[in-house]
């Protein structure tokens, strides 16, 4: 389903304690691989 619609499913990510209930932005840089199910991301959090 998640593929039907393209989606972006992150798993796996630590830390996510350490950021704040709200305001935190994350960027995500991903590589899409044509005709597989994933591939790798760098997640960063900018923290105001």
């Amino acid at each position: 389903m998640a593929l039907e619609k393209r989606l972006i499913v992150l798993e796996n990510l630590t830390n996510l304690d350490l950021l704040p209930p709200t305001g935190a932005l994350l960027i995500i840089g991903l590589l899409r691989l044509e005709g597989s199910s994933g591939g790798p991301a760098s997640v960063t959090a900018l923290v105001p």
